[in-house]
Formats: C-alpha cells, sequence, structure tokens
C-alpha cells in the first residue's frame, strides 16, 4: 500500500514540475544562443573582451583600432650613403668601342683640310668622358710611312725645328654628334692645360694619373 502511494506520490510531484523544467531549460537555452550584445552607440556586434593578460596588456591598440599581428623585431636599416663619384669619370677610349671610330674620323677629316694631304693617325693618348673627348696623336701617311711636313702649310716651321709633329684635339658632343672645339698642329709645350683653364676641364680628360 505505501509503495504504491509513493509511485503515485512521484508522478504527481513530476507532473506538477515538469512546466517548471521546462521554463529552466528554455530560459538556459536562451542564454546559450543568445546574440551577441550590440554596442549602443554603434548598434554592431560586440565582442567579448579579451582575456586578461597576453598582448594586450603590454601593447597600447593602434589608435586607428585596426588590430596587426606584429612581424619579427628588426633593426631598422641605415639610410643609404650618397654614391661617392667614380674615380673613372674619365678613361681611354678602346680600340673596340665605335666611340673611338667616330671621334678618330672626326679628326682625320678636319685635319685632311688643315694639312691638305690624306694621313691616318699613330694614336698616343684619346680619352673621353662627361661629353668632351681629347685625342693626341701623330700624323702618318696612309701606307704607314712617315709623314711628309714638307707638303703642308707648316712646311717652314718643319723645316726650322720650330715645331713637333704632334696633333692635339678637344672635341665635344653636342647631342647630335661630335664637334671639334680646338685644335692644334706642332704644339712645342704642355698646350692641353690653356683647354683645361679655359673650358674648366679635370686634367683625367687629358691624361691618366
Amino acid at each position: 500500500m505505501k509503495k504504491k502511494w509513493f509511485v503515485s506520490y512521484l508522478l504527481a510531484v513530476t507532473v506538477a514540475l515538469a512546466p517548471l523544467v521546462l521554463q529552466a531549460q528554455g530560459g538556459l537555452d536562451s542564454i546559450l544562443t543568445a546574440p551577441a550584445p550590440m554596442a549602443p552607440e554603434t548598434g554592431q556586434r560586440r565582442d567579448p573582451p579579451p582575456l586578461s593578460g597576453g598582448l594586450d596588456d603590454i601593447i597600447a591598440p593602434p589608435a586607428d583600432g585596426i588590430r596587426r599581428i606584429p612581424g619579427p623585431v628588426t633593426s631598422p636599416q641605415p639610410a643609404p650613403e650618397a654614391m661617392a663619384r667614380s674615380a673613372a669619370t674619365f678613361d681611354d677610349v678602346a680600340r673596340h668601342l665605335r666611340l673611338r671610330r667616330d671621334l678618330l674620323e672626326t679628326a682625320r677629316a678636319r685635319m685632311r683640310v688643315t694639312l691638305g694631304l690624306p694621313l691616318v693617325f699613330e694614336v698616343e693618348t684619346l680619352r673621353s668622358g662627361q661629353g668632351w673627348a681629347f685625342l693626341m696623336v701623330v700624323p702618318r701617311a696612309v701606307d704607314g710611312t712617315a709623314f711628309d711636313w714638307s707638303q703642308t702649310p707648316y712646311a717652314r716651321d718643319w723645316q726650322a725645328d720650330a715645331m713637333s709633329d704632334i696633333i692635339m684635339i678637344l672635341l665635344q658632343n653636342t647631342g647630335a654628334g661630335w664637334r671639334i672645339v680646338e685644335d692644334i698642329v706642332g704644339p712645342t709645350d704642355v698646350y692641353w692645360i690653356t683647354w683645361m683653364q679655359d673650358y674648366a676641364l679635370p686634367a683625367e680628360l687629358f691624361h691618366a694619373d
């Protein structure tokens, strides 16, 4: 009799408490599945505050609010130094360069008119740089033999031993080609020093160090 009464009591209690259990379960589900709270000023989702510790406690957030992943710490690189001016701004013009042919052809055309004879050059100095070129040569006959100065306008000076057999020519690149700025036939001194002073040109154009 007591056992039947106890079972009946449990059934009655279960029926009476069922609404409360369902209400409690619904409340719990609502807590677990409720959307994240919204920020009142923007209406956008507001993430929960970060856990204590970590980088946020050490590094202040950036002013723009954008979170960036910190990269590896590296030492700042020094600014590149200004490139030193090359000591080889003026240099000899090599035989295989077209520049050498252009300079020699320009000089030969002038000297054929000046001396009145066909000729070739024995080159002693041919240097260029920064739009300038300097040529120092000894003229030869086209077959390579000695040049016949007696057949030129300089015959008297040659006979009097008042000149050398050297020709110096200063050229400049105008952008459209090379032009002869100055030339001297038969100088007896280091005449290019005059050009260096008159045109503010460095000695490196006229001779190697």
